[in-house]
């Protein structure tokens, strides 16, 4: 049984440029005026990292990263929208379990607004919400139906903002 996370807003999509990152810097502009959000991007891809990146975590695995200045990556965006704190995962689907567990800790009593493609391959969150751009391939496989699929065109779509509350530590579709 997929474990949950009610505490978490998942955003993924169809492919890159589809407004994954817009969407979660305005939900986390939008929520943390009102309760303390946690940013987490999580990618499959492992990029070079400077040498003064603040890591959590470094291993052969994966590398968890808190981000501490404003750069022009998303992580940094979001902290820049308001996340207190904002990580950046780098992690094969392979152990990105294991990264999630090494974050649990520090996501409790926070809303979470996480950017992932894989993560509902493994977890349930409070509120799923899926980009999807027609001019990119088709939909993904998902493990579970999304909460809302909203159209995006060149990162361009509606949210309905208004459909969502993060209330008594869970997020929640209204």
């Amino acid at each position: 049984m997929m474990k949950t996370l009610p505490h978490f807003l998942l955003i993924s999509g169809n492919g890159q440029n589809v407004g994954k990152s817009k969407l979660a810097s305005e939900l986390i502009h939008r929520y943390s005026l009102q309760t303390q959000v946690m940013a987490v991007k999580i990618s499959p891809h492992f990029h070079p990292n400077p040498p003064d990146t603040e890591y959590l975590i470094k291993n052969s695995k994966f590398e968890i990263i808190k981000e501490s200045k404003i750069t022009n990556k998303d992580s940094s965006r979001f902290l820049q929208a308001g996340a207190n704190p904002s990580i950046y995962i780098q992690c094969s689907d392979e152990y990105l379990t294991q990264a999630i567990k090494e974050i649990l800790p520090i996501t409790e009593g926070k809303a979470v607004v996480c950017e992932s493609g894989g993560l509902a391959n493994f977890f349930m969150p409070g509120v799923s919400v899926y980009l999807y751009d027609p001019g990119n391939e088709g939909l993904k496989t998902l493990n579970h139906q999304p909460d809302f699929i909203v159209p995006s065109q060149n990162a361009a779509f509606s949210f309905p903002h208004q459909r969502i509350e993060f209330l008594d530590g869970k997020w929640k579709k209204i």
